[in-house]
């Protein structure tokens, strides 16, 4: 289980139009963790959340590019524009839920 296991995942996803199909209708973290292990991709919901949250940070510094590929190892710029918008969401919509159950007990 790894952090890299996401972002091969993700970038399967991205060249893949049925599983980016089903990656977007996913529900919940849990979800989106079965349906890569389903594919042949182990890793925790921590690892999900982690590499979603790295994404989105080396998006918002607004590096370019080539920027992007020398501090991740390639394949970032692209995933930022089709794989993570779809993850994001769902993490977020999951995280909020919980702290909502939380709140209530």
């Amino acid at each position: 289980m790894s952090q890299s296991a996401v972002v091969n995942f993700f970038q399967a996803a991205e060249s893949n139009q049925s599983l980016l199909e089903q990656l977007s209708s996913a529900n919940s973290a849990a979800s989106i963790v079965e349906m890569a292990a389903t594919s042949g991709y182990q890793f925790t919901e921590s690892d999900l959340t982690s590499v979603v949250a790295q994404a989105q940070q080396m998006e918002d510094s607004e590096l370019s590019d080539s920027e992007l590929e020398a501090v991740a190892g390639g394949g970032w710029g692209s995933l930022f524009k089709t794989v993570v918008p779809i993850v994001a969401p769902i993490l977020i919509s999951t995280a909020f839920e919980a702290a909502s159950y939380f709140r209530k007990r």
